[in-house]
């Protein structure tokens, strides 16, 4: 067994996205049972046009990330699937 601890992030992990875009850091603390997480107060979230997170009220949610693509077939470039799988607790 090995003597090392799992850390978060580690080495490789990236910084908050405040930290990446130079914004304002958020001023607030929400306690989350077993750790505690940075969050923009109600002042900031009004004045900033955040939510709690720091995501804009506007701005859409992307699953993946930005510079994901999706699959093939959503951009034209091969016929769509014609039929269903399913994959126990969802249908692909």
């Amino acid at each position: 067994m090995s003597d090392k601890v799992a850390v978060l992030g580690g080495k490789g992990g990236l910084p908050p996205a405040w930290v990446l875009a130079g914004l304002e850091p958020p001023q607030g603390i929400k306690d989350m049972g077993s750790w505690k997480a940075a969050v923009y107060t109600p002042e900031q979230q009004a004045r900033l046009g955040v939510d709690e997170e720091g995501h804009k009220h506007d701005a859409p949610r992307m699953v993946g990330g930005p510079g994901v693509i999706g699959p093939a077939w959503t951009r034209g470039e091969i016929e769509p699937p014609q039929g269903e799988k399913n994959m126990g607790s969802w249908t692909a």
